[in-house]
């Protein structure tokens, strides 16, 4: 791995470590993000430097809903990846600052986009 790249991959994990709240959910450009709310109430994602990942809400029913597992920079940190004991998802990163998180998850038929803000 070259010092450029491992450079590249300890400042974005530097950005994308701590709490992150959902903004905004677009389906096929289209605002999905009140019927995410609805089915995951207070959702909350939340990355450690050391690779571990956490997801939390409620779902529509008020039961809260935890899952954890593994996160990863694939692709020259382009794409992200979070595996836990249910599923593997890969997402595109197209925006990713110390404030502001912004994934595609890929291998859907549907372009589903996720906005982040801390």
């Amino acid at each position: 791995m070259s010092s450029c790249l491992k450079m590249k991959i300890n400042e974005n994990t530097d950005r994308i470590a701590g709490l992150w709240q959902i903004e905004k959910k677009e389906v096929n450009g289209s605002n999905q993000t009140d019927n995410f709310k609805a089915s995951h109430i207070n959702y909350v994602l939340s990355f450690t430097p050391e690779g571990a990942f956490t997801e939390t809400y409620a779902d529509a029913f008020g039961d809260l809903q935890i899952f954890e597992g593994s996160w990863l920079f694939l692709n020259n940190v382009k794409e992200l990846k979070l595996s836990d004991n249910t599923q593997d998802r890969i997402y595109d990163i197209i925006e990713l600052t110390t404030t502001i998180l912004t994934i595609q998850l890929l291998n859907t038929p549907d372009e589903t986009l996720f906005y982040f803000v801390r």
